[in-house]
């Protein structure tokens, strides 16, 4: 389907999303924000573009509770082109003084074991109490050189306090969950190391996702928060938190990363993308371009 722009020059208009839907390009030229509620929207690319244009999602002060999907599925011949540049395909784009506000639930992103783990183990103890929830995926990096030994898994049930992680499959490999403790004979220098390996929440209630076959295509979605390219345009914001971002991405393709300020320049000061997960991406993962 073709979607309108949910602002038109001269106008100013807050759209309020409160539904599930498939559409094509959006373009929001006033605020569009999203309701509180399980929602997902599909689209070609989201453009937020001109002075005070904004999508808002939560809010500092109040961050966004319900469970968000956004899926971009556009092709290179639908393409945004602005001022003669080419700003890609699947893109979630803020430009011109837009303004993304992506603020999603405050998590516990990361902590790390408290315990060695055998491989065959279907549960883990944690150094701090955690909230996550069953069907969680999450994150636990590799003990050795070999990176390939890092693995996702689900969450099936916390007890303990909060402290043990149950999970829906048996661990592949063994993990350390213990702090080091090292004396240098010579003199008895003491130090510690610590070794256990962190845990990260993958999972977040607003998501930012490229379409299914970005995985087999290599063409996944991007951010991209552009800057006043020698001051033809005005530079846009952002003001992300805990969000996730999946399968994003374009592999080989110049500019095409999952999150990325490009040439914002001073206009960055007080920006931010903080406690959030991109995974599962094929061309890098969080780009500062000419950005202070």
């Amino acid at each position: 389907h073709a979607c309108m722009p949910v602002h038109a020059c001269g106008w100013d208009v807050t759209v309020t999303l409160d539904t599930s839907d498939e559409v094509g390009e959006i373009r929001v030229m006033g605020k569009l924000t999203v309701a509180t509620g399980t929602y997902e929207l599909t689209c070609d690319s989201l453009i937020v573009m001109g002075a005070n244009s904004e999508l808002e999602i939560g809010t500092e002060s109040e961050r966004y509770s319900g469970d968000f999907t956004l899926t971009l599925k556009g092709e290179q011949p639908e393409s945004f082109m602005h001022m003669g540049h080419d700003m890609g395909w699947r893109a979630l784009l803020a430009l011109n003084g837009g303004t993304l506000n992506l603020h999603g639930e405050d998590r516990v992103e990361w902590t790390r074991l408290d315990a060695n783990v055998e491989a065959g183990s279907n549960s883990i103890t944690m150094a701090e109490a955690v909230d996550w929830r069953p069907g969680d995926e999450i994150v636990l990096v590799s003990s050795t050189n070999d990176w390939n030994e890092a693995e996702e898994l689900t969450v099936a049930s916390v007890t303990g306090g909060g402290t043990v992680v149950n999970l829906t499959s048996n661990l592949s490999y063994w993990h350390c969950g213990t702090i080091q403790q090292y004396t240098r004979p010579s003199d008895g220098k003491t130090w510690t190391a610590d070794m256990r390996a962190e845990v990260g929440l993958l999972t977040r209630n607003v998501t930012i996702q490229g379409a299914s076959d970005s995985v087999a295509t290599g063409t996944g979605a991007h951010i991209m928060v552009h800057g006043e390219d020698n001051g033809h345009m005005a530079s846009g914001y952002a003001y992300i938190e805990g969000i996730e971002v999946f399968r994003g991405g374009q592999e080989s393709i110049l500019g095409r990363y999952p999150f990325h300020w490009h040439l914002v320049a001073g206009n960055g000061t007080g920006q931010y993308f903080n406690d959030s997960s991109v995974h599962d991406s094929t061309n890098r993962g969080i780009t500062i371009h000419g950005t202070d």
